[in-house]
């Protein structure tokens, strides 16, 4: 899979996104881009040469936005109702 610089997000490998609804999961194209599109809108560099600008992401950056935030349960939790399909993410960069 690989990212779009716009927010969207193309799919190289289909497998997961062809397979998703039946094993309860698919991805809401739509949070995916709002989320992304969050970034630049609301969040600004703090100090340095870039105070003040806005944060834009990077394409890498926005596949994991979009990647966390675009994939949704079919069936929310009953206990806790969310449904995102992931809750959690551990990403380190070298």
């Amino acid at each position: 899979m690989t990212a779009t610089g716009h927010g969207g997000v193309i799919f190289s490998d289909k497998t997961d996104l062809n397979t998703a609804r039946e094993r309860g999961f698919y991805f809401d194209r739509y949070a995916a881009i709002r989320a992304c599109t969050l970034f630049p809108t609301f969040i600004r560099h703090s100090e340095g040469a870039f105070g003040g600008q806005p944060l834009r992401l990077m394409p890498w950056q926005s596949f994991i936005v979009a990647m966390l935030s675009g994939w949704k349960c079919v069936q929310p939790s009953s206990l806790s109702g969310k449904d995102r399909r992931f809750r959690r993410a551990y990403i380190e960069v070298a």
